[in-house]
């Protein structure tokens, strides 16, 4: 049922592919990169790591929100550029 149900709305609702990439790039980087080490600070696993573990948390973070805007801007480009063209 799910299945068909999604089936129903991707086949009416317009841009649909390109809404699921702008989620889909919202939610990866998120959930993959950025979260994680915000939750491992907050639980106060950064204070009592070693300088490696902290520059190494501090990359990951970095290169999760860059490429957290990069697909962010690149799917919302492709989705305004489906609207202007249609």
């Amino acid at each position: 049922m799910i299945v068909c149900a999604v089936g129903l709305i991707a086949s009416v609702v317009p841009y649909f592919g390109d809404v699921m990439d702008l989620l889909g790039a919202l939610a990866t980087y998120l959930l993959v990169f950025v979260m994680p080490i915000l939750f491992y600070h907050r639980l106060g696993g950064l204070k009592s790591a070693s300088l490696l573990s902290k520059t190494w948390a501090w990359i990951i973070f970095v290169a999760g929100l860059v490429a957290l805007v990069m697909g962010t801007y690149d799917a919302t480009k492709h989705l305004t550029d489906d609207i202007r063209n249609k």
